[in-house]
This record gives structure tokens, sequence and C-alpha cells, in this order.
């Protein structure tokens, strides 16, 4: 009740906009509301709709917990070896400025149309987001911690470990929020190139047999598991590190 308190006005703005779309749209290339959303209902009962959403769901969760332990086994070598840590960032931070469909390209030159290339392509776009969070939780340890640790033992591994990695957890949690929502942009991306399945190919699928309404319908279910998800991860991070703002 609270959030609807909240909420009520934004509700009536969006069922505001829903009708007014409803009865002003008349032709025969863009759906009303009331068509998606049965289709969307059709589509749930579907088992193919859920052996999609896995699929994509693989893709994405893979990729990203691969890309974060990456970026993190990276990321920490500027503690272990300082020296090397300018090389590091010169080879991993600009590549965040490198497009998608860049990234796309590349890995169908590498990969051809395999089951690799997808999570390649994902990988390598949220992997500097890793990066960077990495970065962030390093440059922000507290220096009273450290040097408190460093009075009693002077092993780097426990260190790290017992004082610096459990103040890197805010900001890589927040750098896993973001991946993950870029993350279910690209596996779409990806999959319309080059998938034979996921719901980038159904929204590929669909489009190629101009089934508009089915077509609207998949992007409202990668929304609704997009926000999901999303609402989880922001709910763990509230319970777990209430004290982070984005």
């Amino acid at each position: 009740m609270n959030w609807l308190r909240r909420n009520w006005l934004k509700i009536v703005f969006a069922f505001a906009i829903l009708i007014v779309w409803e009865i002003s749209v008349d032709n025969f290339i863009v759906p009303v509301p009331s068509e998606i959303i049965s289709e969307f209902f059709s589509l749930l009962f579907k088992t193919r709709t859920w052996d999609n959403v896995f699929l994509s769901s693989q893709r994405v969760y893979i990729s990203l917990l691969f890309a974060t332990l990456v970026g993190l086994f990276i990321g920490s070598l500027r503690y272990f070896y300082p020296k090397i840590a300018g090389y590091v960032d010169m080879i991993f931070y600009p590549s965040q400025f490198l497009a998608s469909a860049v990234w796309t390209i590349i890995g169908i030159v590498l990969f051809g149309l395999s089951w690799v290339t997808p999570y390649f392509i994902i990988v390598m776009v949220i992997l500097p987001n890793i990066f960077v969070a990495v970065q962030l939780g390093l440059s922000n340890i507290n220096k009273q911690l450290l040097e408190y640790g460093s009075t009693i033992t002077k092993n780097k591994k426990r260190i790290f470990r017992y004082i610096i990695f459990p103040q890197m957890m805010p900001p890589i949690f927040l750098g896993i929020i973001r991946s993950n929502a870029v993350a279910w942009k690209i596996v779409v991306t990806a999959e319309l190139f080059i998938g034979t399945n996921g719901l980038g190919f159904m929204v590929n699928n669909y489009y190629r047999l101009l089934n508009i309404p089915k077509l609207f319908a998949v992007v409202l279910l990668i929304v609704l598991i997009g926000l999901g998800i999303d609402w989880i991860l922001r709910y763990t991070q509230r319970r777990f590190f209430s004290y982070v703002k984005d």
C-alpha cells in the first residue's frame, strides 16, 4: 500500500498513455495495447517461449559471472602488482568506448556464427564496467583499516581477503547491477544477428513474419524480465549494502 501511495501518479499516467494509445491507433502496422497483452499471455503458455527465456538468461548470467571473475582478477592486479597497473589500464579502460556493434562484428570475424559469439560479445561489452568498478573500489579503501591490517600481517593475500575485498564489494555489486541491464540489451542484439534461438531470435523471427503484435509481446517480456531481475539485485544491494548510492 505504501508503494501505491508513493507511485499512484505514475500509475495513472501510465494508464492514461495506454488508453490514448488504444483509442488513437488505427492502422494494421502498429498494434494496440489490448492486442499486445493478449499475445503476451499467449506466449507465456508456450513451452518454446520459456526455452528461449532460459537460453537468453543462460547467455547473460554465464557471461556476467565470467566477466565479473575476470574483471576482479585483472582489476586486483593493481594492488598485487602496482608497477603493471598502468599497462592494465591502458589495455582495458579504452575498450569501454567500443560499441556493442563493433564487438558483434569482431565476434563474428573471430568465431563465426557459433554458440561462442554471443558470450564473447556480452563479456567484452560488460567487462570494462566490472573493471572500472573494481578500480573504484580499490581507490576508496579505508586507509586506516589498511594500516591497521598491515600491523597485524604483511601477507598481501590475507590483507586483500579480509580488509580490501569486503570494502570493494559495494562498488563491484553496483557494477554488476549496471552490467546486468547492459547484458540484456546485448544478448538480444547478438541473437538478432546470429541466434537460432533466444529472445532476440524471437524478435527477429516475428519481424520477418510481420507479426508485429507478437514482436511487441516479446519486447514486453524482455522488459519485464529485466525489471524483475534488476529489482532483485537492487533489493540485495539495499539489504547488504544499504549505504551505497547509485
